[in-house]
């Protein structure tokens, strides 16, 4: 039995055996459909000494759509310590699922979070009162992250002298 998901057109197959695994058509499956985005970043103390203090301090406007649909928009969001974590996630393997806890910012732990489905990986928020996405293939969100890993760490370098390895893990 196939069902389309939604308005983007990903269909959902379940098997004879009862699996279900989630196909996208070639226009969506051709571009990334998952992104990471932060706009003007900053450090908040500039004398930050301790890891605490840049983990907390270095924050940034931040959007995360996926399938052209906003799932988190944030206007001071930690983004070292979501990239420290994010970066744990995939040393990890990033196999099972990401919840940014962030418990020194917000009281519910999920602020972003990715959770594995049979049909697929899906992406949502505490923060946020929107749904959580449709299913997407795992290699978006690695691809999203590492684009946003690499960014944050640029970022961080250009704010603070001290080394983003100290505190970012990478």
């Amino acid at each position: 039995m196939v069902r389309t998901h939604g308005h983007i057109g990903i269909n959902v197959v379940v098997e004879d055996d009862g699996r279900v695994t989630a196909a996208c058509p070639a226009h969506i499956r051709g571009r990334m459909s998952f992104r990471i985005r932060y706009t003007n970043p900053r450090l908040d103390h500039p004398g930050a000494i301790t890891v605490t203090d840049h983990l907390a301090g270095i924050g940034a406007e931040v959007e995360v759509t996926a399938h052209g649909r906003l799932v988190v928009e944030e206007y001071d969001f930690p983004i070292a310590l979501l990239a420290r974590d994010l970066r744990t996630w995939r040393r990890g393997g990033g196999a099972s699922d990401f919840v940014l806890v962030a418990d020194m910012f917000y009281e519910t732990p999920g602020a972003i979070a990715f959770h594995r489905t049979d049909a697929g990986w899906i992406v949502s928020s505490s923060l946020e009162d929107t749904e959580a996405s449709a299913p997407m293939p795992v290699d978006w969100i690695y691809a999203a992250t590492d684009d946003f890993l690499r960014s944050v760490k640029q970022d961080c370098a250009r704010l603070s002298t001290r080394d983003p390895a100290s505190y970012l893990g990478y």
